[in-house]
């Protein structure tokens, strides 16, 4: 192997996109990783020689920091910037800019070493969410313990007084009223209990296809009834990942309910509603695997290795869609735009998905449908989190 070889290699192993411009403004050095993460189409040696606007259009930021730092006294080290990309809100890259020399100390160009920090952003707002709901978590417990003896109270004594009054009242819907409200107001306290409760796990080997099977049979007559056409594009002979098979059905059926309403919502405008349900392996991000130690919930050993795999399952609708404002607030315990939602049917699926290592995330744009994506580890080291004592 020659040297040129070798460093060729070496350049292409790495993790951050790298650029080089010469004096002149020219593309010298462009790395896959760069061509990935700016999605450009054409191979490196086509990009060589060629002016930096031209090959980096649509990234003016970068190409102007490149010729610019020729100017500079200054380089932005360990800085961040936002880019366009295929995503709603574009992405966050972390770069470093760095002047080339050769052997007598003279510039002879610039380079840009940068990396796609979106999902390690989005991963650490998500740890920063789980403790701030955890806080309230607390909270809401135990208020929810102290409102539902008052409310028991109300309860009965409104039956009580709702059998005193005979078999044929002249008029007890006031009473009735009151019993009414009080289930309603009892419901709202047990989802709340429900979703601060620890989860406790039964993990067992389980075909996630099978459970996505099983779970559509109780939604099937619903949708079927609305004219929903259901596709199903599975990947077929998926390693079995370690799951509790009723908690994961759960988030399916939750998933599958709210995308029936998201497509009933659209009304008579929507011609032909669509559930689709794709399944597919895709392997593990060694960033995020190293950001899930952050809350110091788990040991090293159990969570999925650098080339292990997770099974990725998208369900995607027709229906309203979201705005970006809507989207941001979903997983929120109690959001929810529904007339007679509780709110707290997707912050459980998000606590479920997250309790079994996995992910879940959504993009949509309103009038255009929705599509939620779940991760789950497969293999044997997708053995569960390691809860804290209590």
């Amino acid at each position: 192997m020659n040297e040129p070889q070798f460093h060729r290699y070496v350049l292409e192993s790495m993790r951050s996109g790298v650029i080089t411009v010469n004096l002149q403004g020219e593309i010298t050095l462009i790395n896959g990783n760069a061509l990935r993460i700016l999605e450009i189409s054409a191979g490196p040696e086509q990009l060589l020689g060629k002016p930096a606007p031209e090959v980096l259009q649509g990234h003016e930021y970068i190409w102007q920091l490149l010729l610019e730092a020729f100017k500079s006294r200054h380089l932005p080290n360990r800085a961040e910037m936002v880019i366009s990309g295929l995503g709603r809100e574009g992405k966050n890259i972390g770069f470093t800019l760095s002047l080339v020399r050769d052997e007598r100390e003279s510039i002879i160009g610039s380079a840009i070493f940068f990396k796609d920090l979106t999902q390690i952003e989005q991963l650490e707002e998500g740890q920063r969410l789980k403790k701030r709901l955890a806080a309230l978590g607390q909270m809401a417990a135990g208020l929810a313990h102290e409102i539902r003896n008052p409310l028991a109270g109300i309860e009965v004594t409104a039956g009580l007084l709702r059998r005193r009054l005979g078999p044929e009242p002249e008029d007890t819907s006031q009473l009735d009223a009151i019993i009414s409200e009080v289930g309603k107001l009892n419901e709202i306290v047990t989802n709340c209990l429900d979703f601060v409760r620890p989860l406790h796990l039964n993990l067992v080997p389980a075909d996630l296809e099978s459970i996505l099977e099983d779970a559509l049979v109780n939604v099937e007559p619903l949708l079927k009834e609305q004219g929903v056409r259901l596709e199903r594009d599975y990947c077929g002979d998926l390693d079995p990942a370690l799951i509790d098979p009723p908690k994961i059905s759960q988030v399916f059926l939750n998933l599958f309910r709210n995308a029936s309403q998201a497509m009933q919502n659209v009304g008579e405008d929507l011609k032909d509603p669509v559930l689709t349900i794709r399944t597919r392996v895709v392997p593990v991000d060694p960033d995020a695997r190293t950001l899930q130690l952050t809350d110091g919930r788990v040991r090293l050993e159990d969570l999925p290795r650098e080339g292990e795999d997770y099974v990725q399952i998208e369900i995607a609708d027709s229906g309203c869609g979201m705005d970006s404002s809507t989207m941001d607030k979903i997983f929120y315990p109690f959001f929810t735009t529904k007339e007679s939602g509780s709110g707290i049917g997707l912050a459980v699926a998000q606590k479920i998905v997250a309790e079994h290592f996995g992910f879940i995330d959504v993009e949509s744009q309103p009038n255009a449908g929705a599509t939620f994506t779940l991760k789950f580890p497969v293999g044997r080291r997708a053995s569960g989190p390691i809860l804290p004592k209590r």
